[in-house]
């Protein structure tokens, strides 16, 4: 009897078979739906033809492609979302719907490989990026959405304050995923300013956008909350501290202005996020890396590149993936707000002065912040 591990597929084809069903059940298929559904089969097709348990190495390349699908699907639902811009009637749960269907990947990583599983090492940090990414960005054109219509403000306002959590949280994570990589850890690239991103903790442009957005989902929050002492109502992560962002401050910092750039002009404003490029994620050229980690593109398809860290480790506590488990007893969004756009400014001031980045928007918010 041979002593190698193996393991069950079947968390992972009752999932696709959740998916298929769906598709199914929308009647007449719109082509991208046709393509997912086909993706879907052909994955289903190939796990149906093992007959025992896999190995841990066939296991985790069927999770991985199961998460792809996934990712695919969603991208499908959350586009008609925005473009539908969260109907007043089922839209938050037309949301939710989609957020539970995206955290579905991390838990049938341990249904498949057990409990203690690290997810990251399983579905590999690129993935986990790119699935925390969407949920963060999802949760921001949601608030997006409702913040600029005030009457819908205040009809909504308890579930307008847990997305807003839940959406820093989220992105929050996505930041955390990997280590800043030192300057002298085998770190191969021309550019100086690259070698600045990356000992930030910078890996991509989705990883500036992040800071931005999760900086201002805090000050719409401490527009609805504005006591110190804030809510206690919903569950985000349980480190809040500069360290939980697991990007080490510059030694230095560049005072050069920077221009704006149409795509990138004004990271809150409607008319810069558009359903192709931020809230949600194409996943078509997810294993694809760009030329350099902050590319020239100004989409924010989740391009999260590795090219140059393909061999660093990734945070200390990426085996701990889960962002809505954790009871916070505060969520200080002025605080947190602060950090995240303060980070935001330096970086596009700093490494990427000469990119077009927008900061003024992120500078009023810190003011705002600053005194209340």
């Amino acid at each position: 009897m041979s002593g190698k591990l193996s393991f069950s597929i079947q968390p992972i084809v009752h999932e696709l078979n959740l998916i298929l069903k769906e598709c199914d059940s929308l009647g007449q298929l719109p082509a991208e739906v046709v393509v997912v559904r086909v993706q879907c089969s052909t994955l289903l097709n190939a796990l149906q033809s093992f007959t025992t348990n896999v190995s841990e190495k066939e296991a985790i390349n069927a999770l991985r492609q199961y998460a792809k699908v996934v990712l695919d699907m969603t991208y499908i639902k959350e586009n008609q979302l925005v473009e539908e811009e969260f109907p007043v009637h089922d839209g938050y749960e037309r949301m939710q719907r989609i957020l539970d269907m995206l955290k579905q990947p991390e838990q049938v990583v341990h249904q498949v490989l057990g409990p203690t599983a690290c997810v990251i090492e399983s579905l590999d940090a690129e993935m986990i990026e790119c699935l925390y990414w969407r949920k963060g960005a999802l949760c921001y054109m949601y608030c997006h959405t409702v913040w600029t219509n005030k009457s819908r403000v205040e009809k909504t306002k308890p579930q307008l304050i847990k997305c807003l959590e839940e959406g820093v949280a989220e992105l929050q994570s996505m930041l955390a995923v990997r280590n800043p990589v030192a300057s002298g850890d085998d770190v191969v690239s021309n550019s100086r300013e690259t070698v600045k991103l990356l000992a930030q903790g910078i890996f991509s442009d989705t990883h500036v956008l992040a800071l931005m957005y999760a900086g201002e989902m805090c000050y719409w929050h401490r527009q609805l909350i504005p006591s110190t002492n804030q809510s206690k109502s919903s569950k985000t992560t349980s480190n809040q501290s500069d360290a939980s962002f697991n990007i080490t401050q510059p030694s230095s910092q560049s005072n050069s202005s920077t221009g704006t750039t149409s795509n990138q002009s004004d990271a809150g404003k409607a008319q810069t996020i558009s359903p192709s490029d931020v809230s949600t994620v194409k996943t078509s050229n997810q294993s694809e890396t760009s030329t350099d980690v902050i590319g020239s593109h100004k989409d924010s398809a989740c391009h999260i590149d590795q090219s140059e860290t393909r061999n660093k480790t990734h945070s200390t506590a990426s085996c701990s993936t889960q962002t809505s488990d954790i009871e916070s007893d505060t969520f200080d969004s002025q605080a947190l707000g602060m950090q995240f756009l303060q980070r935001y400014v330096e970086i596009v001031k700093g490494p990427l002065r000469a990119s077009g980045w927008d900061y003024s928007k992120a500078e009023d918010m810190i003011k705002k912040l600053a005194t209340k």
